[in-house]
């Protein structure tokens, strides 16, 4: 048996199948406070029997749901020296680039809240200069003068290296603890270790 949940906006959607391939569907009323009473409903309805299952499939549409209604914390991101103008370059790439009447999109975090230290990793993974977490300290400061409450870490090549983005959320965590941080590499290593 295999079920999967979906937590969207307005209800929560529960779907199994058994061996047979039968489609049990259930819904429920939307309450991300009470989701976990919202699954056991499901389960009650679709009469499903946990020891039954052996795989669960986890969806919610909570942060498309939070930037579609811009309904979200003050962020910030540290980035690698000279990353931060790409960023906004990426966001300004549109399909109809000379329509003056085209409306730009809201970027997700403010240019003054994307803030550069001078650590470099090369594409190889090789550290070409150090992490200096007086930067980081510096750049914390001036979040928390902006009210910043959630903080992105996003180095450039930390795909084959992320000890300076797990070294800055350590450092962020350990002495800020306040502020509520990931790191871009963050969600590949849990893929990795599932």
């Amino acid at each position: 048996m295999r079920t999967a949940k979906s937590i969207g906006d307005t209800r929560t959607e529960s779907d199994a199948s058994n061996n047979n391939r039968d489609l049990i569907l259930g819904k429920t009323r939307d309450t991300l406070k009470h989701c976990d009473q919202d699954i056991v409903k499901l389960l009650n309805q679709s009469q499903l029997h946990l020891e039954a299952i052996r795989e669960f499939i986890n969806h919610t549409a909570t942060a498309v749901q939070a930037l579609t209604k811009n309904k979200r914390v003050k962020t910030g991101i540290i980035v690698t020296e000279g990353v931060r103008k790409i960023l906004k370059t990426a966001c300004d790439i549109q399909p109809e680039l000379f329509n003056t009447q085209l409306q730009q999109s809201i970027p997700l975090i403010q240019r003054h809240l994307r803030r550069e230290v001078s650590e470099h990793i090369n594409y190889e993974g090789k550290i070409l200069n150090g992490l200096d977490f007086d930067e980081v300290e510096d750049i914390i400061r001036n979040f928390k003068t902006e009210g910043v409450e959630a903080i992105v870490i996003s180095f450039l090549h930390s795909y084959q290296n992320n000890d300076h983005e797990r070294a800055t959320k350590y450092y962020i965590n350990k002495y800020h603890p306040e502020f509520t941080v990931t790191y871009s590499t963050e969600s590949i290593e849990h893929l990795h270790t599932t």
